[in-house]
């Protein structure tokens, strides 16, 4: 059954599990909890609840493990971070010492959350008992600023100052404990300053040579993307065109999204200059541009602004 779950044949783990009750043959509390990692990939909250309740019904006592699968369950939806905390908490109330994966698997709810004062109660924890943080720990520290910021909107202006503050404070923390960023690190911070949005902050972090020289896989057109799809949003074409350049110099090809970004940073603003700059690279690369739409009128427009310009 496990290695039905590890290969992700979780249907097929389910009909062994039919098959065993029709043949009265008990699953111990191993196997459900391996089953209970199974709804792990689809997020089966109810499922997983289920099969706790199954558990208690044949008298089978949930391990420590159990409890960590289930919390890591629950961890993946917004609307059942209350039943991650529910059971984050009666783990040891049934006599079960939290660990690493305990906490861990709290700090993944609070990144699918943005719950930042649940998660900073964690941290304290663990601080308190002495269980020390890793990459991980710390990814998703910033992921959940990310949520945060995203959940509140841009509206609540206090409170993303406040995680961006926070987020700015990870690598320095990171690197008192001697702790190197991997790319899901720089990844996350990355998402907390396009969220809030910074796009400064965010431009000195994908382009930044430290991170670009010691971190593996980083930065990839995607990293490219989220900061281009900033830029268009707080009107920014020249930072944009910037941005262009600099994949140019790393090597990195833009996309049709990038495309599509760089143009709508491009139309943001009166100015037709880094829109002429961006139509001739999209001609050189051989990029189709819009022939119909808003986009495309609004190309027309500027166009005939700079030939009355010159003329």
């Amino acid at each position: 059954m496990d290695g039905m779950i590890e290969q992700g044949r979780t249907d097929e783990a389910w009909q062994l599990l039919y098959d065993m009750q029709q043949a009265a043959i008990e699953l111990d509390s191993v196997g459900f909890t391996v089953l209970m990692k199974g709804c792990i990939h689809q997020s089966e909250v109810e499922r997983a609840l289920g099969l706790m309740d199954h558990m208690s019904q044949d008298g089978k006592e949930p391990t420590k493990v159990t409890y960590n699968t289930l919390i890591n369950v629950c961890a993946t939806r917004i609307d059942t971070f209350d039943r991650a905390v529910e059971w984050f908490n009666r783990m040891e109330t049934d006599g079960h010492l939290r660990d690493e994966h305990s906490y861990r698997a709290m700090q993944r709810a609070c990144a699918t959350a943005g719950e930042v004062a649940y998660l900073e109660n964690i941290i304290d924890e663990l601080n308190q008992v002495q269980i020390p943080r890793d990459q991980l720990s710390y990814s998703l520290e910033a992921q959940t600023y990310a949520t945060a910021i995203r959940q509140g909107g841009n509206h609540d202006h206090n409170h993303a100052a406040y995680c961006v503050q926070q987020a700015d404070g990870v690598l320095t923390r990171m690197t008192d404990k001697q702790l190197q960023p991997n790319k899901f690190t720089v990844s996350a911070l990355l998402s907390v300053f396009i969220s809030a949005p910074r796009p400064n902050r965010a431009m000195q972090l994908l382009c930044d040579p430290q991170w670009v020289d010691s971190v593996a896989g980083w930065p990839n057109v995607k990293n490219c993307n989220a900061v281009l799809r900033c830029l268009a949003k707080v009107k920014q074409p020249d930072k944009a065109l910037q941005v262009l350049h600099w994949m140019d110099e790393q090597q990195i090809q833009p996309d049709q999204e990038s495309w599509q970004h760089l143009l709508k940073a491009a139309l943001a603003r009166q100015a037709v200059q880094p829109l002429i700059q961006l139509l001739g690279r999209m001609q050189q690369d051989g990029v189709m541009m819009p022939s119909g739409g808003r986009d495309a009128d609004k190309i027309r427009e500027r166009l005939a602004i700079a030939l009355d310009q010159v003329s």
